[in-house]
């Protein structure tokens, strides 16, 4: 991955993850513009280090083949990751008052912008 691909994905995570915050944000909700960019450029990093990882380590098993016995690498782990982490930062939003529930539709909008940005990470 080069550096222009590295750039148009935060780039576009960045768009994406603005374009569903705009719209918590003019609802005032907990978490708007700002948090759903965040959210989703860190997931979209999140997995770009781990295929650079991965490339890196193919790397290594080239140079000394003995490494392959050493080095593993699972391309999910790190989206999951994000995946689980984010669900606690959507729990935050969640409120809880007099029987009703209030910040469900963010804490889900985070959530998916978090699966959005690591879709942008991998290239989808």
């Amino acid at each position: 991955m080069d550096r222009k691909q590295v750039i148009f994905r935060i780039f576009l995570s960045i768009v994406i993850g603005g374009a569903i915050g705009v719209e918590r944000e003019r609802k005032n909700r907990p978490a708007g513009f700002r948090t759903h960019i965040l959210v989703c450029i860190g997931s979209c990093m999140a997995v770009m280090i781990q295929l650079y990882i991965i490339e890196y380590m193919k790397e290594m098993i080239q140079i000394n083949g003995e490494f392959k016995y050493l080095l593993s690498a699972d391309i999910s782990r790190m989206a999951s990751q994000v995946i689980t982490g984010v669900g606690f930062l959507g729990a935050g939003t969640i409120i809880r008052d007099k029987g009703s529930v209030k910040g469900l539709t963010t804490a889900a909008s985070i959530w998916v912008v978090a699966c959005i940005g690591i879709s942008v990470g991998l290239g989808f």
